[in-house]
């Protein structure tokens, strides 16, 4: 096992399935595969192994939902593309943020 991933489609990122899901991952990274809501920076900040969520973005999502994304991505919590170090390319195009 490289990677663990769960997919989470409701707002129930709970800590108990978190704890397990490290139990179960050990030292290798852990992620959200799917997710249905996009993590808070709160529960990001309380649950810090999370190295990456993929967000199914639907496009007549409500402005409250368009606003959480901003959010998460202008977030201390997660990181960018563009700011990634390995990376060369003067203006990536950033698509999904990458959890620090």
């Amino acid at each position: 096992m490289d990677i663990l991933a769960a997919d989470v489609y409701s707002n129930k990122f709970a800590d108990k399935d978190y704890k397990s899901l490290l139990a179960l991952a050990g030292d290798k990274p852990i992620a959200l595969g799917e997710v249905g809501n996009i993590p808070t920076s709160k529960l990001l900040r309380n649950q810090p192994r999370w190295t990456w969520f993929m967000y199914w973005h639907d496009p007549s999502m409500l402005q409250a939902e368009q606003k959480a994304v901003w959010e998460i991505y202008k977030s201390k919590e997660t990181l960018t593309l563009d700011q990634l170090p390995w990376i060369k390319a003067p203006k990536p195009k950033t698509h999904y943020p990458i959890l620090k």
